[in-house]
């Protein structure tokens, strides 16, 4: 880790698994307003299911995730399987290996490998 390091516009700054500490989200509004110039991303696989179980908790009855209004742009990103990971890293080796299916003929040696 690296304390000495300057945090400005020039770093990305990402928290990962922000369901382990929820008070995050709502840090994440006063740190855009306090500097805005700085890049992050928020992540975390398990967030909206963590609130719901935080809300159920303390009798909260949300039925929907809140967000603070105005501060987040919400991604959602899905795996890939092996045939899309290989069309986006290497298209020549994917029309040889989708040639090679269509025409139920191996691969050669040296592909294959």
């Amino acid at each position: 880790m690296a304390y000495d390091c300057v945090i400005d516009e020039h770093v990305l700054l990402i928290f990962d698994e922000t369901q382990e500490y929820l008070p995050i989200i709502t840090l994440m509004k006063y740190f855009c307003q306090d500097h805005r110039e700085i890049p992050v991303i928020v992540t975390g696989s398990m967030v909206r299911i963590k609130i719901q179980r935080e809300n159920h908790k303390s009798g909260v009855n949300h039925n929907h995730f809140l967000f603070p209004v105005g501060k987040i742009n919400q991604l959602t990103i899905y795996l890939i399987n092996f045939e899309e990971f290989l069309l986006n890293k290497n298209k020549i080796l994917y029309e040889k290996m989708t040639s090679s299916y269509i025409s139920k003929t191996p691969l050669n040696k040296t592909i294959h490998g």
